[in-house]
């Protein structure tokens, strides 16, 4: 199992909404191990309207101890594949 939270790096309420999102898979989890979580900011290409720094993601990997943390564009499909198999390795690797 793996979980991948997406934020848009335009909208800072989106990125303010992780912790929340955190919270709701503890609870879910209730007091199990949480599933490898990979966050992701998305519109990476959207470079003039971002108000979410890859710095600021960075960091909320760091505070949660997220598998990763990585930015995409599925615009021009910039990094989307890479999401998906770095949460496919980790379930392997977990399998393993």
């Amino acid at each position: 199992m793996g979980i991948i939270l997406i934020y848009d790096v335009t909208k800072k309420e989106s990125f303010r909404n992780i912790p929340r999102w955190v919270t709701f898979l503890q609870g879910v989890f209730k007091g199990r191990e949480v599933a490898p979580i990979l966050l992701v900011g998305t519109k990476m290409d959207l470079g003039d309207e971002r108000v979410v720094s890859q710095e600021d993601g960075e960091d909320l990997k760091e505070q949660y101890r997220f598998l990763d943390y990585i930015e995409c564009s599925a615009k021009d499909g910039e990094n989307t594949k890479g999401i998906f198999e770095k949460v496919a390795q980790e379930i392997i690797n977990d399998m393993i």
